[in-house]
């Protein structure tokens, strides 16, 4: 067996691409992934993820070596806060320790009991259970007792009238959900701040929030367990990732000086600033592991795969100009909802999409959504356009909100209530 490929216990923003193109290389070589990890770079997390998702879906054996304390009472809890171990372990055929030990059964068995009771929703604020740090709400398809994670999919499907569980208003609909806050009010709270005098645009930015989770976790319920010919896949996820993070403005700007994009958002973004000018944010990201934007449209003209890597940018592109139009079982229409764009305008988010061999980034404070017409350069995140790189599994979808919004709450209500 060749080395394995070894996630660092702290992740640079330069090694998670070193980390992404040897896994996305081919084959399935063994990978090693700590029991804790942190990211310099607010956008590695998910990049890794995604990577670990296209490694662990690859049809060779895939084994996963770490030094996950299984002993340790503490175990599930540690392992709910690392969302790349996790879906490793629920993607590997195989599990080792560092010593070449077979920990294959007691990892998948850890990892399950920590997916239906660590990691199966997010805790309501103020209930007493710890919420401003990383969360991961995952859907294990090829498990059926982790298919539908309570924090994900509510009612199994999710047509229109889970909507309120996602995006309701607080005080209106808690009712309705046995005493429980909306699910976007839940995810805003992991960012674990709520500064003074912005009570009111908590709660729009809750149910803004969860007007966008809705949309992305219905794309995802829609085409992420199938695969291009329209099959089952064998082994396949669906998970957000939520964490809140504060630091200076000055180390942020410098967290990737490959991304020109993200540093220029970070260095001029309205996040609010305490003393030592910390700046505040909430990252979250939508992944599963299905054929990809592109690759869902080609396969509803019976394309199972791209003619080119032209062809598949352009079907990446029309992904994002989709609208509602059609009905809520359409393949891809959480993605291109003028009212989700519209929503990252409003919130003054920052966003990026990897799918496929593409990737794309949008700093909604500098280019806001401006309606259906929008020119796609908007998109391309300072680079003439979208180079093709090692082909992922799936999609995954980071947006970085700061905390508190950019735009006041009329503004926000009026924005997410519209049709």
């Amino acid at each position: 067996m060749p080395p394995a490929i070894r996630v660092p216990g702290r992740v640079s923003a330069g090694r998670a691409r070193e980390i992404i193109d040897e896994l996305t290389a081919g084959g399935s070589p063994a990978l090693s992934v700590p029991k804790s990890l942190s990211y310099v770079n607010a956008l590695s997390v998910t990049s890794i993820a995604q990577a670990v998702i296209t490694w662990g879906t690859h049809p060779a054996t895939s084994t996963l070596i770490t030094d996950l304390d299984l002993e340790d009472v503490d175990a599930a809890r540690v392992l709910s806060r690392n969302a790349v171990l996790m879906t490793a372990i629920e993607l590997a055929d195989e599990i080792q320790r560092p010593d070449g030990a077979d920990v294959t059964d007691r990892c998948k068995a850890l990892a399950a009991f920590t997916l239906r009771h660590w990691s199966s929703d997010v805790p309501q604020i103020a209930s007493g259970v710890e919420v401003g740090t990383d969360r991961t709400v995952m859907a294990v398809d090829h498990e059926p007792a982790l298919r539908s994670p309570r924090g994900m999919y509510p009612r199994g499907d999710l047509d229109e009238q889970a909507r309120p569980f996602f995006a309701g208003r607080a005080h209106a609909d808690v009712h309705q959900m046995r005493g429980r806050h909306p699910f976007g009010h839940r995810v805003l709270g992991v960012s674990g701040q709520r500064p003074p005098n912005w009570a009111d645009r908590y709660a729009a930015t809750g149910h803004a929030l969860g007007v966008v989770l809705f949309e992305l976790f219905q794309n995802t319920d829609l085409h992420a367990r199938l695969s291009v010919h329209g099959k089952l896949l064998p082994k396949s996820v669906r998970l957000m990732h939520a964490r809140g993070f504060a630091q200076t403005r000055d180390v942020l700007s410098r967290s990737d000086p490959d991304n020109r994009g993200l540093m220029e958002y970070f260095a001029r973004t309205s996040a609010r600033e305490s003393g030592g000018h910390t700046a505040r944010f909430l990252s979250v990201s939508v992944l599963d592991s299905g054929p990809g934007m592109a690759g869902t449209l080609l396969r509803r003209q019976n394309i199972t795969r791209p003619e080119s890597p032209q062809q598949e940018l352009t079907y990446f592109l029309r992904a994002l100009r989709m609208t509602s139009g059609g009905s809520t079982r359409e393949p891809m229409r959480g993605l291109g909802l003028r009212r989700v764009q519209s929503l990252l305008s409003a919130l003054g988010g920052f966003a990026r999409i990897r799918s496929g061999r593409f990737e794309i980034q949008r700093d909604f404070v500098r280019h806001p959504f401006d309606g259906p017409d929008e020119r796609e350069s908007m998109w391309w995140g300072n680079v003439a356009e979208p180079r093709p790189t090692q082909k992922v599994a799936g999609t995954a979808i980071t947006l970085l909100l700061p905390i508190p919004p950019l735009a006041d709450a009329a503004t926000l209500w009026e924005v997410a209530s519209d049709d």
